[in-house]
């Protein structure tokens, strides 16, 4: 089992970051890019609680990258590969970017677009209310409001891993099923 910096294991990032149904944790972010048409418009600020609301949203994946971290480079490529597959119908997916310059993330989107929303986390408010120590980690929200999975720090030795976890996420949203497990990692300070 891998541990991170300040000494927890993935289960305990897990468990300490589930929380109870009436806990509201804010999450308000400028939107960057939306492609993914469900209304958002580009500049709006994103509140967590109006997406949840929306008409055949099961779910909402949001994923903590940093637009010069190569792991979230990518596990962004993976997410979208996953959604070109389709899968995980209803399942809103929203890169989160904790860059402190919002011009470093327009230069990487216009390298690389993204078939998601894009949030940036404006002084990394929303990443240190939710706990977020490591990029890319993945928070995983249920339609009532509950986080159901955090998977931090993932680094795989298979690039090609983070496309297959992520569509078994979108699958499992999607159908109110069972998340998977985090896929094994190497630690994140191995080359």
């Amino acid at each position: 089992m891998w541990r991170l910096w300040d000494g927890r294991s993935a289960q305990q990032v897990s468990q300490s970051t589930r929380r109870a149904k009436g806990d509201r944790r804010r999450f308000h972010c400028p939107c960057l890019s939306s492609s993914f048409g469900k209304g958002v418009k580009e500049g709006a600020t994103v509140k967590l609680t109006d997406l949840l609301k929306q008409d055949g949203v099961k779910g909402i994946i949001l994923d903590f990258v940093g637009a010069k971290c190569p792991f979230s480079q990518q596990q962004l490529q993976g997410v979208a590969k996953a959604l070109s597959q389709k899968n995980g119908k209803g399942v809103l997916v929203a890169a989160v970017f904790i860059d402190a310059d919002p011009q470093v993330v327009r230069k990487a989107l216009k390298k690389r677009p993204l078939p998601t929303l894009v949030l940036w986390d404006k002084g990394g408010k929303v990443a240190h209310q939710w706990h977020i120590k490591a990029t890319p980690t993945v928070v995983v929200v249920r339609k009532n409001g509950v986080i159901a999975a955090t998977y931090e720090g993932m680094a795989p030795p298979i690039p090609d891993m983070y496309q297959h976890f992520f569509s078994a996420v979108l699958v499992a949203v999607a159908n109110g099923s069972s998340l998977p497990p985090q896929p094994m990692m190497r630690h994140m300070g191995s080359g």
